[in-house]
């Protein structure tokens, strides 16, 4: 009986280079997600920042008008601080 040889596999050097390519494709894949959350995190806290800043200013701004106290409109209708309310007298 004669035995015919079957070559229609991978063979295990093959097998051993898909494996180490697609390790290397996953570790990359890894540090772009690693990277795009650290960003994220970064971005959500200035975020945050600028919030409690804006909110700050707003207060400010509303402290600073109710001791003023408003007697010209601005443009676009906005009310405005009086010039003359600002400066000192001598």
């Amino acid at each position: 009986m004669t035995r015919v040889a079957n070559h229609s596999g991978f063979t295990l050097l093959e097998l051993l280079a898909a494996v180490a390519l697609l390790v290397l494709l996953g570790s990359l894949l890894f540090q772009v997600f690693d990277q795009t959350s650290k960003v994220m995190r970064i971005g959500s806290g200035r975020q945050e920042i600028f919030e409690y800043v804006r909110a700050l200013f707003e207060t400010l701004s509303r402290e600073v008008t109710g001791v003023i106290g408003v007697r010209n409109a601005g443009p676009e209708g906005k009310d405005t601080p009086s010039v003359s309310a600002v400066r000192r007298r001598p």
